[in-house]
């Protein structure tokens, strides 16, 4: 886990190959994003979500959880353990005591 200050900070330290998009505007399910075992996990804020320009420059790494219409969204925190744990499994990280 790694923190930037900033995006700006993130981007330039980031091969953008890596990056995975995670917004509730995207068309693509998280079940079918490429997880590597060195993919960034990216999510917008719990208010604005992600910003439009990355979705708009980026729409082939943007990815949502399904959800039936006319729900609220998931909280931040909810959506980034489910797509986590989705990743774990898909590159087959072992799941022991201590691990998460």
């Amino acid at each position: 886990l790694w923190h930037h200050p900033d995006w700006f900070s993130f981007r330039d330290a980031v091969a953008r190959e890596r990056c995975l998009y995670f917004s509730a505007n995207a068309t693509r399910r998280f079940w079918d994003a490429p997880f590597k075992a060195n993919s960034c996990l990216v999510f917008g804020n719990e208010t604005d979500g992600m910003p439009a320009r990355i979705l708009e420059k980026h729409p082939e790494q943007c990815y949502r959880i399904p959800m039936r219409s006319g729900l609220r969204s998931l909280n931040l925190a909810t959506a980034a353990g489910i797509v986590l744990y989705e990743a774990i499994r898909c590159v087959g990280a072992p799941v022991t005591a201590g691990f998460v």
